[in-house]
């Protein structure tokens, strides 16, 4: 068996119209977003089984984690429901 050293990971975070993010490994992206009342954490126990075999883009929705709050004019359904996938 011929072992072959594992790829570096490409990892890069930030902040993006107010959401923060986490930018890891190569090739075509998936989106990881939480649930109610999480973070972009909650997917760290996934990321880690990926390792670097795929691209996942996961993201702070606005208010929780990292990201700003939306301003109370903003924060209706309809609102965070257009403006999801701007990004």
């Amino acid at each position: 068996m011929v072992k072959t050293k594992p790829r570096p990971q490409r990892r890069s975070s930030g902040i993006f119209r107010g959401l923060a993010y986490d930018d890891i490994g190569e090739g075509a992206a998936v989106f990881l977003i939480h649930g109610l009342t999480y973070d972009r954490r909650i997917w760290a126990p996934i990321l880690d089984r990926l390792g670097n075999a795929i691209r996942c883009v996961v993201i702070d929705l606005p208010g929780h984690g990292g990201s700003a709050m939306l301003p109370s004019h903003e924060t209706t359904i309809r609102f965070r429901s257009r403006n999801a996938f701007i990004a």
